[in-house]
């Protein structure tokens, strides 16, 4: 994948010469805000944006996300406390009750 890097004053002028650089089915990968704090407040602020020709962009996400029961780990840890036969209440459950004997 070949990337483009452009820099402009706004992010409709970095659009624009993005499009007029590589077409207007470019993939844009990457925008940043360039300069410090001080120039932005003063108003000369600079836009960095990053472009691909190809359209087809490699994701960051992991190639297989685990299923919604795996990552359910409150009630994996409730189950294995319940497993081992101990009695106890967490101590959120036990700072929520008594917060309910407060209020009555």
């Amino acid at each position: 994948m070949q990337l483009h890097t452009f820099t402009a004053r706004s992010l409709a002028e970095a659009l624009r010469i993005v499009r007029d650089e590589l077409g207007p089915d470019a993939s844009l990968l990457h925008t940043r805000e360039l300069g410090s704090p001080l120039m932005r407040w003063l108003g000369a602020r600079t836009i960095e944006v990053t472009a691909s020709v190809e359209v087809e962009a490699p994701s960051r996400l992991p190639s297989r996300v685990p299923p919604a029961e795996l990552q359910d780990y409150r009630r994996k840890f409730r189950q294995d406390l319940q497993a081992t036969g101990l009695k106890e209440t967490s101590v959120v459950e036990q700072m929520s009750q008594a917060s309910r004997n407060r209020r009555a």
